[in-house]
């Protein structure tokens, strides 16, 4: 297996263009803007401190954060034979739930498609996870989470619906059928409420807006893709998509969140690169990170990267890392000559490296950091020319802490 085949590694294969050193002009407030804030109340002088001066520093060796304990087994369910996505949203919600739990020792893998299979192929092959097995039915994946009370939601409530689910801990319905047929008990109706998302991310922010994950963002790929759902329900992440009438996200990406943090995207680099949403993201000091073709997160990211000096932690499995592609696999799998001709950069590994730990410690073995590229490496995509500029005087200070987790996050791919 080449490795631009390796599961989940080919969508994030495509190169980080190089981008040139920030050269946009800062933003400075009036004098008469400053007279004002200073003569405020102290609330609105709290809330433009705020806006300055965001939360918090990422925390490199944890940048994508994860809950619940390494999976030793998995439990599978195989929906390739079901592609209604009423379904598949309630068996993620299902995978979300019960694997933000602790205590448990196995994880919820879906399999939506033969890359999911293929992946999973792999981790049990490789033994990252001692062995799978597999439920038959959705009513025996819905015994794996017993409560049955859950949220509708439908196309413009569906991101908000993910958020509320994670923090409720309900599942989520999109389809009334399926309220009979499995029993769920509704404890709040987001369906039918509002027009449209951003009325919906209004609310949320609202209701939930201190509940959720400040770290890390969401922007699914929208219609009936779900690959993102588990991880964003197990981690009480806020999942959106960026509109006109977006304004009160785009605020809250400003005020509410950390600054220099990722947003996983469901698209493909390529496609990424292209959206409008990158730069509003920018500007408000949030980096893209594309995974179109990686799903099951909240299982991939409970795996953690291998540290020589905590050996014990790595896996709950038998796998002894960074000692196995080419010598367990071989050249019937690997066409080594294939791998000068590839344009993997430290970017892919950066990203691997919490988002997928056992994909890292594969692609370790054979792309080559060179320590060279630090100072021009960028970690996910970003609008150099804009990026934190919603802040105004506070801009050079952000780009600064985004150039540094940069540079830090490369010296970990570093052999």
């Amino acid at each position: 297996m080449a490795l631009a085949n390796l599961p989940g590694l080919e969508t994030l294969k495509h190169a980080h263009n190089e981008q040139a050193m920030l050269s946009g002009q800062n933003l400075h407030f009036s004098r008469l803007v400053r007279v004002a804030l200073l003569c405020s109340l102290p609330a609105l002088a709290a809330q433009a401190f705020g806006q300055l001066a965001p939360m918090g520093e990422p925390n490199t060796k944890d940048l994508f954060p994860n809950v619940g304990g390494r999976p030793e087994f998995l439990t599978v369910f195989d929906m390739r034979g079901d592609t209604d996505p009423a379904e598949r949203m309630l068996a993620k919600s299902v995978q979300g739930l019960y694997n933000s739990q602790l205590e448990a020792h196995d994880k919820i893998y879906l399999i939506l498609n033969d890359e999911d299979a293929s992946s999973l192929d792999w981790l049990v092959q490789q033994q990252f996870v001692l062995s799978a097995g597999y439920l038959k039915t959705m009513d025996e994946l819905l015994l794996r989470w017993p409560s049955r009370d859950s949220v509708t939601a439908d196309g413009p409530s569906m991101n908000a619906a993910t958020a509320v689910a994670g923090c409720e801990k309900w599942l989520v319905s999109t389809d009334p059928n399926l309220i009979k047929k499995y029993h769920l008990h509704i404890r709040q109706h987001l369906a039918g409420r509002w027009n449209s998302e951003a009325e919906a991310d209004k609310w949320l922010l609202n209701k939930y807006g201190e509940q959720l994950n400040h770290r890390i963002l969401v922007m699914p790929s929208g219609g009936d893709d779900v690959s993102l759902a588990d991880y964003s329900i197990a981690n009480k992440v806020f999942a959106f998509q960026l509109g006109e009438d977006s304004d009160k996200v785009k605020e809250a990406l400003r005020t509410d969140f950390d600054s220099n943090i990722p947003c996983l995207s469901a698209q493909s680099a390529e496609g990424a690169a292209q959206d409008p949403s990158i730069r509003a993201l920018s500007e408000n000091a949030k980096f893209v990170v594309p995974l179109s073709g990686l799903s099951n997160l909240s299982v991939w990211t409970t795996f953690r990267p291998f540290n020589p000096e905590q050996p014990d932690i790595y896996w709950g499995a038998t796998r002894n890392p960074r000692r196995y592609v080419i010598d367990d696999l071989g050249e019937k799998h690997f066409d080594v000559q294939q791998y000068d001709k590839m344009t993997f950069k430290a970017h892919d590994l950066s990203i691997l490296r919490e988002i997928a730990p056992p994909l890292f410690e594969s692609a370790a073995n054979v792309i080559t950091v060179q320590p060279e590229d630090r100072d021009a490496f960028r970690i996910g995509l970003i609008d150099e020319d804009s990026y934190g500029a919603a802040f105004g005087e506070d801009r050079d200070r952000i780009m600064n802490g985004y150039l540094k987790l940069s540079r830090d996050i490369f010296d970990l791919c570093l052999p």
